[in-house]
């Protein structure tokens, strides 16, 4: 599943990272940043780009920007990818405002057929395929995962396709071979039109080196190329000044790539200083990862005082980890199942079967197998990995479960 948080805060960055963009400046028909007042140079580019024919964004009243768009792909190229970076951001930010305004109003499921619509509607490949990967989004968002990859197809063949959503989501949904989704990623990162689609395809190729069908004899060298690219990133954000979350991220998975001491605190401080909505329950993660059960309680006592499956199902982990087998038990029986909806179900009948397994007790395999049986559309990665856990369960072992436990704390960091 892809890093809700991760993709979230991409998202999210597009509105701070564009400050000026709903304060638009009447130009006659054209609109441009109030920033860009000032700047000479991109003004200067700007009257370029009416001298091929074309126009800048054109947003009426906070309404989306649906225009022709300069069209400068073939005789200024240089030009064309510097207005797709004013864009791309641009345009998006006001899908995703339009997203939270129909949400709030009780429209949300009108969202879809709406931006498919404002896709079919632009005229550059690039901002429709970035429509198209926040519709699939947040069809993801839902938990329709044949409809995510269904959406994702209309963009034709991936080969030619840059968006790094796009080819995010992508590489979660469908199943891709490691070196395909490799390929895919580098080809995003180099063709990212803003510093925050770099990044995500930074972090996510990194990602992808180190877990992504890992054979113990390739271990080696795709850690060294991963640690390259997230030491890259980890320079580039902290130059940046940028989003904390992000940063955290990529220091978290430095320390999974080295499991040095001193990289372990320089990520449990950045997730200390985080304020995300899920900062607690990824810096839980992170301390469980490391053996800090006792520290990540402690992290978790307010949300385990609620009630939060979330911080119930991470804690359960923890202590099947620190074998106290019956305190897990009791852990997960108190979890309300009517709180457990998507995307909770997954690591919910995941965590059943393991305390199934390691406390031998039947009634709570015959509820994983329910469980299990009874998940709704999930990646093919997951898939995978559900099934070998089913196996599991007939054939009572708990050592062949033992490997989806990474992937269940990778996964609850996320859900909140």
């Amino acid at each position: 599943m892809p890093s809700q948080n991760l993709i979230r805060a991409h998202g999210d960055a597009k509105e701070r990272r564009n400050p000026g963009f709903e304060k638009r400046q009447d130009r006659g028909h054209h609109r441009t940043l109030e920033g860009d007042r000032l700047n000479s140079s991109r003004l200067q580019q700007a009257h370029q780009a009416h001298k091929f024919g074309g126009q800048m964004t054109v947003v009426e009243n906070d309404e989306l920007p649906l225009r022709p768009h300069v069209m400068t792909r073939h005789v200024a190229s240089d030009l064309h990818s510097f207005l797709l970076g004013i864009d791309l951001p641009a345009l998006e930010a006001h899908v995703r405002r339009l997203g939270r305004v129909l949400e709030a109003n009780g429209h949300g499921d009108s969202f879809v057929p709406r931006v498919r619509s404002l896709s079919n509607l632009v005229g550059l490949p690039e901002l429709s395929a970035r429509l198209v990967a926040i519709s699939a989004q947040q069809m993801l968002r839902v938990g329709d995962f044949p409809g995510a990859a269904k959406e994702l197809g209309t963009l034709g063949d991936f080969a030619d396709v840059i968006d790094t959503l796009a080819i995010v989501l992508a590489g979660h949904l469908m199943g891709w071979p490691f070196e395909e989704q490799r390929k895919a990623l580098v080809r995003a990162g180099s063709a990212a039109l803003t510093k925050e689609d770099r990044w995500l395809a930074e972090l996510e190729l990194s990602r992808c080196l180190v877990g992504c069908g890992l054979r113990d004899e390739e271990k080696e060298s795709r850690y060294t190329e991963a640690l390259k690219v997230v030491d890259g990133l980890i320079s580039d954000l902290r130059k940046d000044d940028a989003l904390s979350e992000l940063l955290g991220d990529a220091l978290c998975l430095r320390w999974e790539i080295t499991r040095t001491e001193d990289d372990y605190l320089a990520a449990k401080k950045q997730m200390e200083a985080s304020a995300g909505p899920d900062h607690r329950s990824r810096l839980a993660g992170l301390m469980i990862d490391h053996g800090d059960f006792d520290d990540a309680e402690n992290v978790l006592s307010n949300d385990l005082a609620e009630n939060d499956p979330v911080a119930q199902l991470l804690m359960v982990d923890a202590r099947l980890r620190a074998n106290r087998l019956d305190a897990a038990r009791d852990l997960f029986r108190n979890v309300i199942a009517e709180r457990i909806g998507f995307p909770l179900e997954y690591p919910y009948a995941v965590t059943c079967a393991l305390v199934a397994l390691a406390c031998g007790d039947a009634d709570l395999r015959s509820l994983a197998k329910e469980k299990l049986q009874g998940l709704r559309s999930v990646d093919p990665h997951a898939r995978e990995h559900i099934n070998d856990l089913s196996r599991a369960l007939d054939d009572d072992s708990l050592s062949t479960a033992q490997p989806i436990l990474e992937r269940l704390r990778n996964l609850l960091r996320h859900q909140r």
